[in-house]
C-alpha cells in the first residue's frame, strides 16, 4: 500500500475530503472493509455526528470513527488486554503516593513530598510523559549514570541527578507495583496495544485488515501514537493522513496530486452557484513555478506551522523505517480556500495572519471598511456586522456581555442557528462563571467544552466528610457538611435546627452523638435558673421538652447509617492497626447503599431533567459510575495494602480531588464554548474570540517543574529526550493561534478586557495588533458601559427604561405601562418603586406578634425593647417580632459574662447582707465564685481560652467587690431587694423588668431609694439619650422602685414598711477591670487588704455613676464623710461645699424636683413608644447624631437593606441639645403630664 499525505492550510478542505471519502465509500457499499477515521478525542463527536448527517445515509456499520484512546480499547478488547484492571489518572496518584511514603527514607529529593499540593499530578504527568516518549526505568538509570560520570559540556548539577536517581526509583517501584497486582497503566496500554496490532497483522487476524484509513485534526503525535499509528498503516489497504501546513514548505515532495473539487475551476475561481456537497475527483496538475504574486508562501509560514511541520517530517521518516510506501502529495492550495469562499477578508486573515510584515491589497482595505462595520469610541453600531469585528471592552463582564449581544443579533437578524457559532478563549477559567451568567441571562443555549471537577459534587463531597469525620471521632465541621449534602436521611430545615442546637452547646464527639440517651442540653445563661425578663435566654429552640424530643429524634435519624460506619471502620482500624484499602473501600460502599444514594442521584438527574439541565442531569448520572470506579481504582491498586484511617483517607482526597467529567453537547442547537487548546469546534459560520489580551493570548508558556528546559537540554545531551521545551510550545501556541482565528466561514469577531477581575491593565496581544495592522481602516468597536449594548431580554429593557427614568430623560407614562405585563420587567421596574418607608403591620398581625392580650390591649414589653424600637423600629421588629437573633457560640461571650458577673454580686451581696456584714470579703467572694465557676463549667466545653477567661472574672470581681463593700458601708443606703421582677404598667403597656439592686436608706418617716445597675461594659448616662428614649432603663427602674417599693422588699423589717417614697438617686455600677488606671499596681491574691482599709484611689475607680438628688439629706446617707466640711465623694458623683451646699452646677446632681420630673418624662415616653408599637411601626428609621448611629453594628442591615438615598425616609437625625434646654424640655413634658393626671 501506499500512504497519502494530504497538505493544505486552513480551511482548504482537508476535513471535507476525509468525510467525503467515507461517504463514497459507504455509499458504493455498506459492507466490506473497514473505513477508519482516527480524529484527535475531542472532534470524535462532530465527525460521527457529520457522518450521520449526511443525506442519503441511513446508518453504517463500516465507518468507524476513533480517537487513539478508543483504538487503544478495540485493540485490547480483541487481544484479551480488557480483562485487567485499568489504572486511571486517579489510581495512579493513589499509588504513587503510597510509594513516595513507603520510599521516604531512599528518596534523595522527593522524601516528604506525598501530601504536598500538586506534586502527586506532577509526578504522574511526568510518568505519563516517560510513557509518552517510550523512556523505559533502564532508560533512566542510564541517563544517571552518564550524567553521574562525564557527560558531554561538564558536570550536570547534583540536584538533576539527585532527582533523577529518585524518579528512576519511583518509576522501577511504579512497574513492579502494577506487575503484581496485575493492573494495566492505561499509558503502558498505547505500548502494547502496538504490540497487539502487529502480532495480529503477522497471524493475519487483524480486524483492521484491508480497511481504508484517513487521519485528520492532529498537529502533532507521541513516540507512542507514531508507533501504534505505523503498526495500522502496515495492514490498511489505503491511508491519508490530512496535516494542517502549508503545501509549498515540503518541498522535499516527489510529484503531486492536487485535489479540485469539481466545484470549482482549475484555475482556482469558484463558480457563482455551487455546492460543495458535490461529489469530488482528482485530477493530476503538474507543480506550479514559484509564484512571486500576492500569496506565496514565506518565511513567517515556517515559524505558524511549525508543529505540523516537523510532524509531516517525522512521519516521512518513521514510514521509511517501517518500509511504507509514500504515494504522491494531495496539496489543497486553492487561491480562496473553500472554507472562505464567501469571506475574502477571513481568507485574507488566513493567508496573511502569520507574517511579519503584511502585503498590500489594493483596494482590500476600503473593502475591508465597509465590509466589517463598526463604531469607534462609544458603544458599538451591532446593526452594522461585518466578516471582522475587533472589540475592546472596559471589563471581562461588558466582553461577554457585548458577545452575547452579538451572538442574539446573529440568530435574530441574520438568520444564524446557534450550532453555527461557536466562542473561544484560550483559558475558559476567567469566563466560565461570566459566560454561563450571562448567557443565562441572554437565554442562549452554550455548552461549556471542558471537563467538570467533580469535588464539590454532593456525593463526593458525602464521601469524604463521612470519612473525615469518622477519623475526627464526629467533629462538628465534617458531620455538619455530611448532614448537608443532602444525602443523608435529613432534610435541610432539620439540619439547621440541629446544627444550631448543636453549636450553642458546643455538641461533638461520637460519645455524645451516638449516645442512646436522650439529648437534653440546654444553657441557662444567667445560672441561677431564674428566666430573665423575656424568659429563658439562649436557644430557642430548646425552650421546651417538645422540641428536645423532636431533636433528639432528627439526631438519631441523621446519625444512624453514620454510626453504623463508625462501627464497621473501628473493626478494621482496631486499636490503631493498620486496615487493607480494600477493606475501608468495602465498609463505604455499604454505607452508600445503605443511604441509597444512587436512588437519590437518579431522581435529581429525573428532576434536572424535566426543568431543562441536562447538563446537571448527566452529571449526577455519571458521578456514581465514577465513584465506583475510584473504589475499584482504590482495590485494584492498593489491594490488601495496610493503612490506617488517616493514610487511607489521604489516599482517598488525592483520588476524589481528581475526579472529572467530560460531557457531550446535550442538545444539537447550541453555542459551542470551549478553549483553544482542548476544543475542536465543528464548521461554524461565526466564532467569537473572547479574552485576546497580551500575556493571556497565549499565555507566557510555563517551564516543567519537575524538569525545567535547561535540564531536558542537559538530558538530550545524553540522548534522553522527552517532551517540548518552553521555546517549542511557543512555536506551538502560534500555530493554534492561527487555528483559532480561522475557524469561522463568515465573521470572526475578536475582543479583549483592558482589565482583569482584579482592575489590573490588560493590552490587547500580539494578535489583536496584527489584525489592526492588516486592517488599518477597520475601527475598534469600544464597549465602555452596558447601557449600550442592546437589551437582552424583557428584564434589560425594563433595566434601560428605569435608568432613563431615573435620570428624567424619558416620560414615565406612555412607557411604563407596556412593560408592565412581562414578569421579568415588573421584577426590574419594581425597583423604581422601592422606598425606605414599610407600611405599619396590620392589628391582626401586630397583635398576637407582640403579644397584646385581647381582653386589657395591653401591650407587655421590656425597658431593653422599648430602648430597641426607639433606636430603630425596624431593628426592634426583626429581633422580638420575628425572632432573630445570631448564633451564640459555646463560650463565654458578653451576654454570659454580664450574667455570670449579675449572678456572682446577687449572691454575694444576699449572703454578706444575711451574715450581717461581718465575713471577711474576698473569702466569702471566693466561696461564692467557685460555685458559680463550676455551673459555668458544665455548660461550656472546657478549653484554655475558658480557663482563661474564668481566670480574669476573678481579677475582675475580686478587684470590684471591696469597692462595692465600701460604697454600702461608707453610706446610710442598705440593699433592699436584689434582682428584684417587676411588672408596671404605664397606660396600655406593661413593663417587665429585673433590677440588679435596689438600696434604701430610712430617715424618720421617709425611705429613701436608689437603683444600681451592675455594667460590664460602658457605664455612661447621658441625659439626651434619656430625653431620645434610647437610654431609658435606670430611670424606669426607679420609678418601678418608687412605685412597688413594698412588694419588692427582702431584706427591711416590716416596721420599714408604709413610709414616703423619695428617689434619691439611679447608678451604674462599673464592674470591669479598672485597676491599669492606677498610679499604682494593688496587691494580689487572697492576701488584698479589707474594705476598711482601702486606699481611696482605688475605690474611687469604682465610683457610682448616674443621677444623684442632692437635697438634703441624701448626700450625708450616700457618704458620711460629705459631712464633714465638704469635699468630694469617692462612693457616688457628689462635690460640697465647704458650707456643707452641694455644688449646683454639677450635671450629675439635681434636685428632688428634677428628679420627679424625670421619672414622669420617662413615664410619657414609655406610653409614646410603646403606642407606636402596637400601632405596628417596623419602617427602618435609625437614628443618627453627628457622633454615632443606630446602624453601628446592627445585625439586620442586610434584612432591612437601609439606604438614606432612598425616598420615604431616612435617617432620624437628633439634634444636640444643651443640659438646660433638655431640663427644660424634660420639665414641660412633665408639666404637661401633671396636668393632665389632674
Amino acid at each position: 500500500m501506499a500512504v497519502r499525505f494530504v497538505l493544505g492550510r486552513a480551511g482548504s478542505g482537508k476535513t471535507f475530503r476525509c468525510l467525503q471519502a467515507v461517504r463514497d465509500r459507504l455509499r458504493r457499499a455498506s459492507a466490506g472493509p473497514p473505513l477508519v477515521l482516527l480524529v484527535p478525542e475531542q472532534a470524535t463527536f462532530q465527525m460521527e455526528r457529520a457522518l450521520i448527517e449526511t443525506p442519503g445515509l441511513s446508518g453504517f456499520v463500516r465507518a468507524q470513527v476513533l480517537s487513539f484512546a478508543r483504538l487503544v480499547y478495540r485493540v485490547m478488547e480483541i487481544a484479551g488486554g480488557t480483562a485487567k484492571p485499568r489504572l486511571g489518572e486517579v489510581g495512579r496518584r493513589m499509588l504513587l503516593r503510597s510509594l513516595l511514603l513507603r520510599l521516604e527514607p531512599e528518596l534523595q529529593v522527593f522524601g516528604g513530598y506525598a501530601d504536598r499540593p500538586g506534586f502527586l499530578e506532577r509526578l504522574s504527568r511526568l510518568l505519563g510523559e516517560l510513557h509518552a516518549y517510550a523512556r523505559r526505568p533502564e532508560e533512566v538509570e542510564t541517563a544517571l549514570a552518564a550524567l553521574s560520570g562525564d557527560s558531554p559540556g561538564g558536570p550536570a548539577p547534583s540536584f538533576l541527578v539527585a532527582k533523577l536517581h529518585d524518579l528512576g526509583l519511583i518509576y522501577r517501584r511504579y512497574q513492579e507495583e502494577l506487575r503484581e497486582r496485575g493492573c494495566l497503566d492505561p499509558d503502558v496500554a498505547v505500548d502494547r496495544a502496538a504490540l497487539a496490532l502487529e502480532e495480529m497483522g503477522r497471524s493475519g487476524c487483524s480486524p483492521f485488515a484491508g480497511a481504508s484509513l484517513w487521519v485528520d485534526g492532529f498537529a502533532g503525535f507521541t513516540p507512542q501514537e507514531y508507533r501504534l499509528l505505523g503498526a495500522l498503516l502496515r495492514q490498511a489497504r489505503e491511508a491519508e493522513i490530512a496535516l494542517c501546513v502549508e503545501p509549498s514548505l515540503c518541498l522535499d515532495e516527489p510529484p503531486y496530486v492536487r485535489w479540485i473539487p469539481d466545484w470549482q475551476a482549475a484555475d482556482g475561481r469558484i463558480p457563482a452557484a455551487t455546492s460543495p456537497a458535490r461529489a469530488s475527483s482528482l485530477r493530476a496538475v503538474a507543480p506550479p513555478a514559484p509564484a512571486t504574486g500576492q500569496f506565496e508562501a514565506d518565511q513567517s509560514d515556517a515559524f505558524v506551522f511549525a508543529p505540523t511541520l516537523r510532524t509531516y517530517r517525522e512521519l516521512r521518516e518513521r514510514l521509511d523505517e517501517l518500509g511504507v510506501a509514500v504515494g504522491p502529495a494531495v496539496r489543497l492550495s486553492p487561491v480562496v480556500p473553500p472554507r472562505f469562499r464567501s469571506a475574502p477578508l477571513l481568507a485574507r486573515i488566513e493567508r496573511e495572519l502569520g507574517r511579519t510584515t503584511f502585503r498590500s491589497a489594493g483596494s482590500a482595505a476600503g473593502g475591508v471598511k465597509g465590509a466589517a462595520g463598526g463604531a469607534a469610541g462609544g458603544c458599538p453600531s451591532y446593526r452594522q456586522g461585518g466578516q471582522l469585528q475587533l472589540v475592546e471592552a472596559s471589563n471581562r463582564r461588558l466582553e461577554v456581555e457585548a458577545a452575547a449581544s452579538e451572538i442574539l443579533r446573529l440568530c435574530r437578524e441574520e438568520g444564524y442557528r446557534y450550532r453555527e457559532i461557536s466562542v473561544l478563549t484560550w483559558s475558559l477559567e476567567p469566563y466560565r462563571a461570566l459566560v454561563e451568567n450571562v448567557f443565562r441571562e441572554y437565554g442562549i443555549p452554550y455548552f461549556l467544552d471542558l471537563r467538570r471537577f467533580l469535588a464539590h459534587h454532593p456525593l463526593i463531597e458525602l464521601v469524604r466528610s463521612a470519612v473525615e469525620t469518622v477519623k475526627s471521632d464526629f467533629a462538628r465541621e465534617p458531620l455538619f457538611r455530611l448532614f448537608k449534602t443532602d444525602l443523608m436521611p435529613v432534610g435541610r430545615d432539620e439540619v439547621d435546627r440541629l446544627e444550631e442546637y448543636a453549636f450553642q452547646h458546643g455538641l461533638e464527639g461520637r460519645r455524645i452523638w451516638t449516645t442512646g440517651e436522650p439529648w437534653s442540653y440546654w444553657r441557662r445563661y444567667t445560672l441561677s435558673g431564674t428566666p430573665g425578663e423575656d424568659g429563658l435566654a439562649g436557644n430557642h429552640l430548646a425552650d421546651t421538652e417538645k422540641e428536645l424530643r423532636e431533636l433528639d429524634r432528627i439526631r438519631r435519624r441523621a446519625i444512624q447509617g453514620l454510626e453504623a460506619l463508625a462501627r464497621e471502620v473501628e473493626a478494621i482500624d482496631q486499636n490503631g492497626a493498620r486496615g487493607s484499602a480494600r477493606e475501608y473501600v468495602r465498609a463505604l460502599y455499604r454505607f452508600l447503599v445503605g443511604q441509597r444514594v444512587e436512588e437519590q442521584l437518579a431522581q435529581w438527574a429525573e428532576e434536572a431533567r424535566a426543568r431543562g439541565d441536562l447538563d446537571q442531569a448527566r452529571e449526577h448520572e455519571e458521578v456514581w459510575p465514577l465513584l465506583m470506579r475510584l473504589f475499584q481504582e482504590i482495590a485494584d491498586g492498593l489491594g490488601d495494602q495496610a493503612l490506617t484511617l488517616p493514610e487511607f483517607a489521604r489516599v482517598l482526597e488525592s483520588g476524589l480531588e481528581g475526579l472529572t467529567l467530560g460531557l457531550v453537547p446535550p442538545t444539537l442547537d447550541q453555542v459551542v464554548v470551549g478553549s483553544v487548546e482542548r476544543s475542536r469546534t465543528p464548521a461554524v459560520r461565526a466564532t467569537l474570540v473572547l479574552g485576546v489580551a497580551d500575556g493571556s493570548f497565549p499565555p507566557v508558556p510555563e517551564e516543567d517543574s519537575f524538569f525545567p528546559d535547561e535540564e531536558r537540554d542537559l538530558l538530550a545531551r545524553v540522548r534522553f529526550n522527552l517532551a517540548d521545551t518552553a521555546g517549542t510550545r511557543l512555536l506551538h501556541q502560534r500555530y493554534l493561534v492561527y487555528i483559532a482565528l480561522t475557524r469561522p466561514s463568515e465573521r470572526l469577531w475578536v475582543s479583549y478586557s483592558q482589565s482583569d477581575e482584579a482592575g489590573r491593565a490588560l493590552r490587547p496581544a500580539a494578535a489583536f495588533r496584527q489584525l489592526q495592522a492588516l486592517f488599518p481602516d477597520l475601527p475598534v468597536t469600544r464597549v465602555t458601559s452596558s447601557t449600550g449594548l442592546p437589551p437582552a431580554g424583557w428584564g434589560s429593557l425594563a433595566a434601560l427604561v428605569a435608568a432613563e427614568l431615573r435620570q428624567n430623560r424619558i416620560r414615565r407614562a406612555p412607557v411604563v405601562p407596556l412593560l408592565q405585563g412581562h414578569p421579568q420587567a415588573q421584577k426590574v421596574l419594581s425597583s423604581l418603586e422601592e422606598t425606605n418607608d414599610l407600611p405599619p403591620l396590620p392589628g391582626e398581625i401586630a397583635g398576637p406578634l407582640y403579644g397584646i392580650r385581647e381582653d386589657t390591649g395591653c401591650l407587655p414589653t421590656s425597658v431593653s425593647r422599648l430602648e430597641t424600637f426607639a433606636a430603630c423600629p425596624f431593628r426592634h421588629f426583626a429581633e422580638y417580632g420575628l425572632r432573630l437573633a445570631e448564633w451564640q457560640e459555646p463560650r463565654l461571650e458578653a451576654t454570659m459574662w454580664g450574667e455570670f458577673v449579675h449572678e456572682s454580686l446577687r449572691r454575694f451581696v444576699s449572703e454578706w447582707v444575711q451574715s450581717g456584714a461581718e465575713t471577711e470579703v474576698i473569702p466569702r467572694l471566693r466561696q461564692v465564685f467557685t460555685s458559680m465557676s463550676s455551673l459555668l463549667a458544665r455548660e461550656l466545653p472546657d478549653s484554655s481560652e475558658l480557663r482563661f477567661q474564668i481566670e480574669l472574672l476573678w481579677r475582675v470581681l475580686a478587684a470590684a467587690v471591696p469597692a462595692l463593700v465600701a460604697q454600702i458601708e461608707g453610706g446610710s443606703f442598705r440593699p433592699w431587694a436584689l434582682e428584684a421582677g417587676f411588672e408596671l404598667r404605664v397606660g396600655k403597656v406593661l413593663v417587665k423588668g429585673r433590677i440588679d439592686r435596689l438600696d434604701v436608706a430610712v430617715r424618720d418617716d421617709t425611705r429613701y431609694v436608689r437603683v444600681i445597675d451592675y455594667k460590664t461594659g460602658r457605664a455612661r448616662w447621658k441625659l439626651e439619650e434619656v430625653a431620645d428614649g434610647l437610654s431609658l432603663q435606670l430611670p424606669f427602674y426607679l420609678l418601678a422602685a418608687v412605685e412597688q417599693l413594698a412588694q419588692l422588699g427582702q431584706f427591711i423589717p416590716d416596721g420599714d414598711r408604709g413610709k414616703e417614697v423619695v428617689p434619691a438617686g439611679l447608678f451604674y455600677f462599673p464592674v470591669a477591670w479598672q485597676e491599669r488606671r492606677l498610679a499604682r499596681p494593688p496587691e494580689a491574691g487572697e492576701g488584698q487588704p479589707e474594705t476598711a482599709a482601702l486606699d481611696r484611689e482605688r475605690v474611687k475607680l469604682y465610683q457610682l455613676r448616674g443621677v444623684v438628688v442632692r437635697d438634703e439629706p441624701v448626700p450625708e446617707l450616700m457618704d458620711r464623710q460629705l459631712t464633714r466640711g465638704g469635699g468630694s465623694s469617692v462612693l457616688v458623683p457628689l462635690r460640697l461645699r465647704k458650707d456643707g451646699q452641694p455644688h449646683a452646677g454639677q450635671a450629675d446632681q439635681v434636685t428632688r424636683e428634677q428628679m420627679e420630673a424625670l421619672l414622669s418624662y420617662v413615664k410619657q415616653k414609655v406610653v409614646q413608644l410603646g403606642g407606636q408599637m402596637a400601632a405596628g411601626e417596623v419602617a427602618p428609621r435609625p437614628w443618627r447624631r453627628a457622633r454615632g448611629r443606630a446602624c453601628s453594628g446592627c445585625p439586620f442591615h442586610p434584612l432591612c437593606r437601609f439606604d438614606r438615598r432612598l425616598p420615604g425616609g431616612g435617617y432620624r437625625w437628633l439634634a444636640d441639645r444643651s443640659r438646660e434646654d433638655l431640663w427644660e424640655e424634660i420639665t414641660a413634658v412633665a408639666g404637661t403630664a401633671d396636668d393632665e393626671g389632674e
